[in-house]
């Protein structure tokens, strides 16, 4: 376990100058007023906070944490302490990786904590040898999507480091040991920072730099001094929360197009479909009932295997992606297939808020999930049981609006 040069990303974070108790509390009461303002404003407004607190010092996250609730209305905040540790429930290891965070993510008007989170996860995963360098990449470029897909739907994404030093963290667990009852919020996994110190600082850095986004930058804390510490990260939450309930437009990595560009060119993909194509009714009933036996076979190999499988159906014929779905789902095994709606809702107040594509309706790993596109009135698969008997081969058609959106699927919901 030898010293490596501190990298300037962390040795100029270094540099905070300790807060007497007297200053502390002088800079500290005109800030929880603005705090608590601030959060009172938020309830009212269109977008979440989603604060990441990560870092070497993980008591000291954890410290930072019960700050924040202290200064803050605590019933207005979602906290989360997720470390990317093996003993995660299985539900969790069964799913996409984001989703144990998609699914936490707190709606309109509240603020989402997460300590350790989507940073320490792929941290975590490259020091423990559970994943080599280009699940390594694969990670932090998932976060990279993540961070903007939610800054994308409003999210105000803040992100701090809290820097420990090597010779601070060795000292303070030095101390732990000796007087163990006086320093019980110290365990295995301080121990094992300090272990692989130098190699995870070396990763810490790479994420660091790599997820580094105009819409979602990082900001690197000296944690050697709790006060001053816990004062500046309460102090660079409000100044953001401020800034954007005074109207500052979220920070963005591209312009957006102007509203008659036409990125893909003079030619788009459905330009090429061809709507006369028909199929003799022989052939295609033969061909059908060929392609799900083979169906079949594929989507029980995908469950002896435990993967899982997405099909997003999208476009303007409702009824002929209600009529695929049928055709789908008739070849799947009856527990392996469910099925969603997931049609764009415009938000209609400050309670609602952007699903991800890795939310609560990802399949778990011994599931093939099909899922209607976008402008799809009804899940049909939850939706027809609500259909009354069509009389003399009619049209089916639903009971009412009501019943409709009481029959669909509530996993699909944000």
């Amino acid at each position: 376990m030898s010293d490596r040069e501190t990298p300037a990303l962390f040795a100029n974070a270094e540099n905070a100058t300790p807060l007497d108790k007297a200053e502390y509390e002088a800079k500290l009461e005109p800030l929880r007023v603005e705090l608590l303002n601030n959060q009172f404003d938020l309830r009212k407004a269109d977008f979440s906070v989603v604060i990441l607190l990560a870092g070497d010092d993980r008591p000291g996250c954890t410290n930072a944490v019960h700050a924040l609730h202290e200064w803050l209305d605590e019933r207005h905040i979602d906290t989360h302490a997720i470390f990317g540790d093996p003993s995660e429930p299985e539900e969790a290891l069964e799913r996409p990786d984001m989703w144990r965070y998609w699914s936490r993510l707190p709606r309109a008007g509240r603020t989402g904590i997460f300590v350790g989170g989507w940073a320490t996860h792929v941290v975590a995963d490259a020091v423990r040898d559970r994943s080599g360098d280009a699940a390594f990449d694969r990670g932090v470029e998932t976060i990279r999507n993540f961070e903007r897909q939610l800054a994308q739907a409003g999210t105000l994404v803040l992100k701090f480091w809290l820097h420990l030093p090597k010779k601070a963290l060795k000292k303070r667990l030095a101390k732990a040991k000796k007087s163990p009852e006086k320093n019980w919020e110290i365990d295995e996994r301080d121990w094992e920072i300090l272990q692989n110190y130098d190699e995870g600082q070396a990763l810490v850095e790479q994420v660091i730099r790599r997820t580094e986004l105009p819409e979602a930058p990082w900001q690197v804390l000296d944690s050697r001094d709790e006060r001053t510490r816990n004062l500046t990260l309460a102090t660079r939450v409000n100044e953001a929360l401020g800034r954007r309930l005074a109207g500052a437009p979220p920070e963005t990595a591209s312009p957006a197009l102007a509203p008659d560009a036409d990125p893909l060119g003079e030619t788009l993909a459905l330009d090429t479909v061809d709507l006369t194509a028909r199929l003799d009714k022989d052939l295609y009933e033969n061909e059908l009932e060929r392609y799900q036996a083979e169906l079949n076979g594929l989507a029980r190999e995908l469950m002896e295997r435990e993967i899982s499988c997405v099909l997003a159906f999208e476009g303007w014929d409702a009824a002929g992606k209600g009529g695929t779905i049928r055709r789908l789902t008739h070849a799947l095994p009856i527990r392996s297939a469910r099925v969603f709606r997931s049609a764009h809702r415009p938000r209609r107040s400050a309670r609602t808020t952007t699903c991800g594509a890795s939310g609560g309706t990802c399949p778990v790993t011994d599931t093939s999930s099909s899922t209607i596109g976008a402008g799809t009135d009804a899940c049909w698969w939850s939706a027809w049981r609500d259909w009354p008997a069509r009389p003399n081969g009619a049209a089916p058609t639903p009971r009412s609006s009501t019943s409709r959106r009481s029959s669909t699927s509530t996993a699909s919901r944000c």
